[in-house]
């Protein structure tokens, strides 16, 4: 594909990008950039599990209803009334994620249940980059994307790179490995993570620029990583303190809706093929 506004080069090389995240035509930056069947960024490189509403913390009430759900502990948040959830809801996230955790359950009391992004440079997006978790499946990506490259290259080939797809893995963090005494610190990124995502229910890999030399055989990506997970209970999560209000109120009480929490973390990769 020629690059109509391109300035006339002798070079080999092409530069392909999405300026302020927002997909869009090619950009010039060489003489050509080879993209079958019209490539555009950001386009999706790998995709990991499915976020379904149908997931069991998922689903919600919106009038009053008692649930099948028994146990003393249960019964006994049951009697008590809103302010009462909310409140033990602040202290216990906000005493394990500090200000994200405040801003979780703010989200869950006024948010309508819609999505809550948490964009690159954001403190979620952060803690998430900066933990070993994600950079444990980042290393493991970048050795894939690194070989399916290599693969669409066989044979002396251009690689064609809308082709490229990866298997991508699950970035958790440790949903039920809470602190069994109350935290004596601020809260931690790693505890933050623990409370407000844990164990994560989607993950999506976006391509978001590509600088491809074709004579050096080099090539450099923008990849945009979206973590996704429910902020909702199910009838499975109530082992540690402020689950059981959290159920109570999403599931027996009016107006409380669970969400997606959606996190955003960008990062580079290069290689050679």
């Amino acid at each position: 594909m020629a690059l109509a506004n391109a300035p006339a080069t002798t070079g080999t090389s092409c530069v392909c990008h999405a300026p302020s995240q927002l997909p869009k035509a090619l950009q010039p930056g060489g003489e050509s950039c080879r993209a079958p069947g019209g490539l555009t960024f950001p386009f999706l490189v790998g995709l990991g599990r499915q976020l379904g509403n149908d997931h069991a913390d998922f689903k919600h009430y919106d009038f009053p209803k008692l649930a099948t759900l028994k146990g003393a502990l249960v019964d006994t948040w049951r009697a008590r009334d809103d302010a009462a959830l909310i409140g033990e809801m602040y202290v216990v996230l906000k005493a394990l994620a500090g200000e994200e955790g405040v801003k979780a359950v703010a989200w869950f009391l006024a948010g309508g249940g819609a999505r809550l992004t948490h964009g690159p440079g954001s403190p979620l997006s952060k803690m998430a980059a900066g933990s070993w978790q994600f950079v444990t499946n980042l290393v493991t990506v970048v050795v894939r994307i690194r070989d399916g490259v290599r693969k669409l290259a066989a044979g002396g080939r251009s690689p064609d790179f809308s082709a490229l797809r990866v298997a991508v893995p699950a970035t958790h963090w440790g949903l039920k490995d809470f602190p069994r005494e109350p935290p004596t610190k601020l809260a931690d990124a790693d505890t933050t993570l623990k409370a407000i995502l844990g164990g994560t229910q989607g993950e999506e890999l976006w391509a978001t620029s590509l600088k491809h030399d074709r004579a050096r055989r080099s090539w450099e990506m923008g990849l945009r990583w979206v973590i996704l997970d429910h902020f909702g209970v199910g009838d499975d999560d109530l082992y540690a303190p402020g689950l059981i209000p959290f159920w109570v109120l999403q599931h027996e009480r009016k107006g409380y809706r669970p969400y997606v929490n959606e996190v955003v973390v960008e990062t580079r990769l290069s290689g050679t093929y």
